[in-house]
């Protein structure tokens, strides 16, 4: 039995998100992966997370940043956050990060 693509990048974003998830548990907050299909990733925060008001500069600088650097990973979705795509495009632009206005290339 061959291993799918999905799984291989669950695994991968799982490794890419260990860094992540030990600083958001400093402050009490993490975030997991709920599912993978066709290289979207979609992630849920937990805790603290789940309503700190810092939830879109997280999701756009380190969450979904980190996972795009995952091969496979075309985008990145995180329910809660319900801030525009233009806001969190605002924030991507601001930080120099991944547009949200444009697809993701990969190889």
């Amino acid at each position: 039995m061959t291993e799918s693509t999905d799984d291989r990048t669950w695994q991968e974003a799982e490794q890419a998100l260990s860094s992540i998830r030990r600083r958001l548990g400093g402050h009490g907050g993490d975030v997991t992966i709920a599912d993978v299909q066709d290289g979207t990733v979609h992630v849920t925060f937990h805790a603290a997370c789940e309503h700190c008001p810092a939830q879109a500069l997280t999701y756009v600088s380190a969450v979904r940043e980190t996972l795009l650097q995952v091969p496979g990973v075309k985008e990145v979705r995180a329910p809660q956050v319900r801030d525009s795509r233009f806001a969190l495009d605002r924030i991507a632009s601001m930080l120099e990060l991944t547009p949200f206005n444009r697809p993701v290339q990969t190889p």
